[in-house]
């Protein structure tokens, strides 16, 4: 199995993002373009002709500490893609190819991949995100509502909420920074730049929900890609909450992609109730570390 290292400006990128497309566990935070927007310092693994890619997320080392890697906040789970089966041989194959120089560090797998009993990085931790097949119709889809989410999208309706699609990526963003403690200022660009670059490539959209007067209620960014309907910033405020804006939203954008061959994902590190209210299920996948 050939496997070599290969420096961030080397990569070929037509060659890896085709690799992120047709893997099997393929999801948007592999593609060249997302990687490049959120971080900085990156290398990779690959093996072949960009058969198996493993992207490599370093810090930056200093005369008296080495590189490691490390998780970023923007994505949620890379790890190993690949063409072919994600065989014992192979998983095992790459953790064991990773440079010396990485002496410490972690990294969250994508969904799908088994760690091998004797692979060299070990599981520290273990994440659940949520996911909905889409391929039902809607109404099958909702019978598997909660009775209290049913009343939560009632009150919306009575509250003749409305979903809006003209807001822009800024608007969105200085909304989840208003609403949402977990904003982090060194992640604003970031998620303009990813954005940006999904709706360019007609990979993603913003939604929000509005009262009669007009009052902004609640807000996501959804990328689309690898047959994945993503929640990539959900945010509500106060009176949204009251009112059942998000799931409204996320009602909403069901009753769109339902009886598409695609699966929405919820895009957690851990599942929650939220997520669950809707009849989702556990997706788990692992965080490594050495």
């Amino acid at each position: 199995m050939n496997i070599r290292f290969v420096s961030q400006e080397d990569i070929d990128k037509n060659k890896w993002n085709s690799c992120i497309y047709y893997a099997g566990n393929g999801n948007i935070f592999g593609y060249h373009w997302y990687l490049t927007n959120v971080i900085k310092e990156w290398d990779a693994l690959v093996e072949g002709d960009y058969e198996s890619v493993l992207p490599l997320i370093r810090t930056e080392g200093s005369f008296f500490k080495r590189s490691k890697l490390y998780t970023h906040h923007l994505l949620r789970s890379t790890g190993l893609y690949s063409v072919h089966v994600l065989s014992e041989k192979r998983i095992n194959s790459f953790f064991e190819a990773i440079p010396k120089k990485f002496q410490r560090g972690e990294f969250d797998l994508n969904e799908g991949i088994k760690i091998p009993q004797q692979c060299p990085w070990k599981s520290n931790q273990t994440f659940s995100n949520a996911l909905i097949l889409l391929k039902e119709s809607y109404d099958q889809i909702a019978s598997n509502y909660t009775p209290a989410l049913c009343q939560k999208l009632e009150r919306a309706n009575i509250a003749q909420l409305y979903t809006v699609n003209n807001l822009k990526p800024e608007a969105l963003v200085d909304f989840y920074k208003i609403h949402n403690s977990n904003f982090n200022e060194a992640h604003f660009h970031a998620y303009l730049r990813v954005m940006y670059n999904a709706l360019h490539r007609g990979w993603g959209f913003l939604s929000g929900v509005k009262n009669p007067q007009g009052e902004l209620l609640a807000a996501n960014f959804f990328t689309i890609s690898n047959q994945r309907f993503m929640s990539l910033l959900p945010v509500v405020s106060p009176n949204g909450k009251q009112s059942g804006a998000l799931e409204f939203l996320f009602d909403m954008s069901i009753r769109i992609q339902a009886e598409k061959p695609m699966i929405l994902d919820f895009n957690l590190y851990e599942f929650n109730q939220f997520a669950e209210q809707f009849g989702a299920v556990k997706s788990p996948y692992y965080r490594l570390k050495r």
